[in-house]
């Protein structure tokens, strides 16, 4: 049987000017490194399209804003709108090349492409971890028999809140109501401005958390933070990603980052009942493709169970 052909598509959308400025900046270091006009051309292509896919699916962020979770979406759509493995793999390294230029002009700190593995034929672009509901058990069990009470606050406050790594380091004591159960004011993609919610259980840890930084004489504003040379730092997404590890270890998962907290809860919450378009809104997303698409899981059981109920 002949390779299925990958479908050219082409996205409708406005690149912002703030990243066309960095791709120019790029492409001048492409033209003096001596790359032809074809290859700085392929990549034109595959990039603008991104920046483009980054206009009207993720509020016209920033490359400088982004990480691994647009990335994933692109290629997702990508795949779903008919491109084969050979071309997603091409679009991958057209961006991780931007990122990785940008990354030594220290324009950015990480390189998302790096966390994302090359598909081949017939496999996922990226291996998402969703924990089931009797890992999740096992996980917050184990967590709370560990003497790291942070790491321990950290996922729980993940999973319930479902936000996304440079959200959650934004996170500060004076953006949480404790009483009410809210986290405000948090700028997200675009710069808009969200919300959290969080339950009674993360409560009660992050009060318990709060007092242990009261007795300790730790005074920083960010909830989460590191120690190097005496000084406290926020975190980022490479530490959060490093915590995630650290946790799905504990109960016999290799590799995890801070989005598989997003993929995790966001498919338990699904198959609890809970309508996905109000699991979208708790995520963040601007409509429930995304949700659907990259978030959640087919669960055969349940879509059983709903068969034979109806049938």
């Amino acid at each position: 049987m002949a390779k299925q052909r990958s479908k050219r598509i082409s996205i409708n959308g406005e690149p912002n000017p703030e990243n066309i400025k960095l791709w120019k900046q790029y492409k001048r270091a492409k033209q003096i490194a001596g790359k032809s006009e074809k290859t700085i051309y392929n990549y034109e292509c595959d990039i603008m399209q991104f920046f483009k896919f980054l206009n009207i699916e993720c509020f016209d962020t920033l490359l400088t804003d982004i990480n691994e979770e647009e990335i994933e979406a692109y290629i997702g759509y990508c795949m779903e709108q008919g491109n084969n493995e050979k071309r997603i793999r091409r679009r991958i390294s057209s961006i991780s090349s931007l990122l990785s230029f940008l990354k030594k002009k220290r324009k950015i700190t990480d390189n998302w492409c790096e966390m994302i593995e090359r598909p081949g034929t017939g496999e996922e672009v990226q291996k998402r971890t969703f924990l089931t509901e009797e890992q999740l058990r096992k996980l917050k069990e184990k967590l709370s028999e560990q003497d790291n009470l942070q790491l321990e606050v950290y996922i729980n406050l993940g999973l319930a809140t479902m936000a996304r790594s440079n959200e959650i380091s934004q996170f500060r004591w004076d953006n949480i109501d404790l009483d009410n159960r809210w986290i405000h004011g948090i700028t997200a993609k675009g710069g808009v401005s969200r919300d959290f919610r969080f339950s009674e259980e993360v409560q009660h840890l992050l009060i318990e958390w709060k007092d242990y930084l009261s007795q300790n004489n730790i005074d920083y504003p960010y909830i989460f933070f590191t120690r190097y040379g005496g000084k406290y730092n926020q975190v980022n997404s490479n530490v959060l990603s490093s915590w995630v590890k650290k946790a799905f270890r504990l109960i016999g998962i290799e590799g995890g980052y801070n989005h598989d907290l997003r993929h995790s809860m966001s498919n338990l919450l699904k198959d609890r009942g809970v309508p996905i378009t109000t699991v979208s809104k708790l995520l963040g997303h601007s409509g429930v493709d995304v949700t659907i698409n990259h978030y959640t899981i087919e669960n055969k059981n349940k879509l059983a169970e709903e068969y034979d109920k109806f049938m």
